[in-house]
């Protein structure tokens, strides 16, 4: 009797045993499952985001200097306008170059291109053709922009309030993308149109 009592609980224990190592078996191929499923499938690491370019500083006095040598600059070039080219695109805008450089660009205030700007504008343009003076009338109202290595360096309002960053008025940036985006548009389309004339003429 002792005997069968003896055989039944080793019997028991060795089936104990086994069930164990099936648990730590089950256990291990799936530990061994999930990471062999981590090596098939690589981790796909999210693009970094582009960073964005900083606003250039600049001391008042700089911003100063700059501005009066802007106006010396413009003053001086409706001086001098009867002595550029003058030719209008089929949208109604005057555009004076001077050598083939764009000076100076005339738009009406219902002019292609005016939809969030209801104002007639004059851009300015340096010897190599990049933007450093804008000026909005509207009426009796006036609006003057300067602009330096393609940034608003300041802006003039209808009150001759001057405003040099954005943090000084929630319009400053509204003008800067507006203003920029014209003009690159029409001195693209002003340059492309000399490749074209400049080829007719080569030929």
């Amino acid at each position: 009797m002792k005997r069968k009592v003896f055989l039944c609980v080793l019997a028991s224990a060795f089936l104990l045993f086994c069930s164990g190592c099936r648990n730590s078996m089950y256990e291990a191929d799936q530990e061994t499952m999930k990471l062999a499923g981590t090596v098939a499938e690589p981790t796909v690491s999210e693009p970094s985001p582009e960073p964005v370019p900083s606003r250039k500083g600049y001391t008042r006095e700089e911003r100063n200097d700059l501005t009066q040598n802007y106006k010396l600059m413009w003053q001086e070039a409706d001086k001098k306008i009867t002595s550029y080219d003058m030719s209008e695109d089929s949208n109604g805008v005057k555009r004076y170059s001077n050598s083939n450089v764009l000076r100076k660009l005339e738009i009406g205030q219902d002019t292609y291109g005016t939809k969030d700007l209801s104002y007639e504008r004059e851009y300015y343009f340096d010897e190599d053709g990049i933007l450093y003076f804008a000026r909005l009338t509207q009426g009796e109202k006036e609006m003057r922009f300067y602009f330096h290595e393609h940034q608003l360096l300041r802006w003039i309002d209808d009150k001759n309030n001057a405003y040099d960053d954005p943090d000084a008025h929630s319009d400053f940036e509204v003008y800067e993308i507006k203003l920029l985006s014209e003009t690159d548009r029409l001195v693209e389309e002003f340059e492309a149109e000399q490749v074209i004339l400049n080829s007719y003429v080569v030929g």
